[in-house]
């Protein structure tokens, strides 16, 4: 049972045919880390996820090793068994890295795996004229009304108040609309 990418609160339910002993394995992503927001060094974040992740089993914590980005659980499972992982999803400010010569100097904003983007019908401007303060305080809000009805955006600070949408629901609120996920730092 999951929310999931809106939230990092999954929960499973083991059902094996009779009890026995295996390894669990729950695939922790790079981002919910601090430092990249993907392998390879190419996107930072710039602030940290000061919240740990959580796992239960039964509703009791468990302490689980992560290997090569997998915790693992070893134990003897039954049937009915729980296990409920909570990854924090912080908004977090991803920056690139400098070689990649478009990105200098700007930011891009993510919360969990989602990559988020300033569009115009939210802003109220032409989306070049915005820039974000790294790093900012930022918040989180679920859209009440219209075709992203549910959609969490994040508002943050810059030049001026900022509202962002996930980048897979741009371009849904008419044609000749400018968007970026790259904002010019403030």
């Amino acid at each position: 049972d999951t929310d999931y990418p809106f939230s990092g609160d999954v929960r499973l339910r083991i059902n094996p045919a009779r009890s026995c002993r295996f390894t669990l394995k729950l695939r922790i992503p790079t981002w919910a880390g601090n430092g990249n927001f993907i392998p390879g060094g190419l996107y930072t974040c710039l602030n940290e996820s000061n919240d740990g992740i959580i796992i239960k089993v039964n509703g009791t914590p468990v302490h689980s090793s992560i290997v090569n980005g997998f915790a693992e659980i070893d134990r003897k499972w039954k049937n009915g068994d729980t296990v409920e992982l909570s990854i924090p999803m912080p908004v977090r400010y991803v920056t690139c890295d400098e070689r990649v010569e478009e990105n200098r100097n700007t930011t891009a904003v993510t919360r969990g795996p989602l990559v988020y983007c300033a569009e115009e019908p939210d802003n109220g401007c032409k989306i070049q004229e915005l820039a974000v303060r790294p790093c900012g305080d930022a918040t989180v809000s679920v859209l009440g009304s219209g075709i992203l009805k549910g959609i969490p955006a994040i508002d943050c600070r810059g030049n001026r108040g900022i509202r962002l949408i996930p980048y897979f629901a741009w371009n849904n609120r008419g044609d000749s609309q400018s968007m970026m996920i790259w904002l010019k730092n403030e």
